[in-house]
C-alpha cells in the first residue's frame, strides 16, 4: 500500500502516534473501523480517526500532550483490565504522522499496518512529513522502539480484556471535557510514574484525576435529581455502588489531609522537604480511579472490587 501524508495537522483525518518501550501494552492488535492499536517487538503505534471539536470559553493549551480522541481510545485500553492482573499502561510519544487515507479505509486492516510500520521505520529520511521536526535531537533515546536505537517492546499489559475494551470504547465521548480532563490526567501518571524520581507527581496527576471524578459523579447525581449534591452525596453514591461500609462525610476522605500537605507547601499539618506520601498513594488510587471510572461509563463493577 502506497501512502501519503498530510505536512500539517488537518482539521479531520488520520492520526498515527507511535507509543514508547516505556509503556506495558496489550500483546493483540486491538482495533475497528476508526480506531487501532499495533505492536510488535520493534514498534508500537495507535491510529485514530479525528476531527477538530468546537472550542469552549476561548479554550487554548500550549501543553496539549495527544488529541481527546486519542485519549479516548488510550483509555479504553487502560480502564479494560482485570484486577490484580498485571497493568496496561500508555506511554504516547510526540511523534505523530498525518496519512492521506480514503473515508472507507478500514484503520484495524493489516495491510495498511505493515504500510505505516515501513514507513516508520524509514521515518529519519521522511522528517519534511511531520510536525515535529526531527524529534531525535529533543528526546532521550531511551523512551524510542528499538528500530529507532532504543528498547524493545516486552510482552506486558497483563490483564488486558479485549471484551471490555470493547463495552467502554463507544461509552467515552471525547468532547465531554471534564471525563477527558479526568483520563487524560490518569493516563499521564502512569506515564510519570515510569519515572521513579517523579512518583510525587504521578501522584499529583491523580489527585487532579480524583477531583474530575468527584465531579463527574457530582454531575450524575444532579442529572438523576438531587438538586444540590455534596460530597457527602458523591461519597455516599461510590460506598452503596461498590457495597462498602464506610458511609464517609467526604468523598475519598482518606486522601484530604495527604492532598493538602502535597498541593500546599505551607499547610495547617506543617511544612515539609518533600510531600509527605507514600508509594501505595499511587498504586491504590490509581487501581480506585480506574473502577471508578469503568463504573461510571459502563456501570461495570468488578467482583470483589470497590475503592
Amino acid at each position: 500500500m502506497k501512502l501519503e501524508f498530510e505536512k500539517r495537522r488537518p482539521k479531520e483525518g488520520i492520526m498515527v502516534r507511535l507509543s514508547s518501550p516505556l509503556g506495558m501494552y496489550p500483546k493483540e492488535m486491538v482495533g475497528d473501523f476508526d480506531n487501532a492499536f499495533y505492536r510488535d517487538e520493534e514498534l508500537a503505534f495507535t491510529i485514530v480517526r479525528f476531527s477538530e471539536l468546537p472550542e469552549e470559553n476561548n479554550y487554548y493549551s500550549e501543553v496539549e500532550w495527544a488529541h481527546p480522541q486519542e485519549i479516548a481510545f488510550f483509555a479504553s485500553m487502560v480502564l479494560a483490565r482485570r484486577k490484580g492482573e498485571g497493568a496496561v499502561i500508555f506511554y504516547p510519544l510526540p511523534i505523530v504522522f498525518y496519512p492521506i487515507l480514503p473515508a472507507e479505509q478500514n484503520l484495524s486492516e493489516p495491510l495498511l499496518h505493515n504500510s505505516l510500520k515501513n514507513y516508520i521505520i524509514n521515518y529519519e529520511r521522511q522528517l519534511e512529513n511531520t510536525i515535529f521536526g526531527n524529534i531525535f535531537s529533543v528526546v532521550d533515546k531511551s523512551i524510542l522502539p528499538s528500530c529507532f536505537s532504543g528498547k524493545k517492546y516486552n510482552d506486558s499489559g497483563r490483564g488486558f480484556d479485549p471484551s471490555l475494551q470493547i463495552l467502554v470504547k463507544d461509552k467515552i465521548n471525547p468532547t465531554d471535557s471534564l471525563l477527558i480532563r479526568g483520563l487524560s490526567t490518569l493516563i499521564r501518571s502512569d506515564m510519570v510514574s515510569r519515572h521513579y524520581q517523579f512518583l510525587e507527581e504521578a501522584i499529583l496527576s491523580l489527585f487532579i484525576s480524583l477531583e474530575a471524578s468527584h465531579q463527574l459523579v457530582l454531575r450524575k447525581l444532579k442529572a438523576e435529581g438531587t438538586k444540590k449534591p455534596t460530597t457527602k452525596d458523591a461519597a455516599n453514591f461510590i460506598d452503596e455502588a461498590f457495597k462498602n461500609p464506610y458511609q464517609l462525610d467526604r468523598y475519598f476522605k482518606e486522601y484530604y489531609i495527604s492532598r493538602t500537605m502535597a498541593v500546599h507547601p505551607v499547610n495547617r499539618y506543617g511544612c515539609f522537604p518533600h510531600a509527605p506520601l507514600m508509594v501505595d498513594d499511587f498504586y491504590h488510587l490509581h487501581e480506585d480511579l480506574r473502577e471508578i471510572y469503568l463504573y461510571l461509563l459502563t456501570g461495570y463493577i468488578e467482583k470483589d472490587s470497590g475503592p
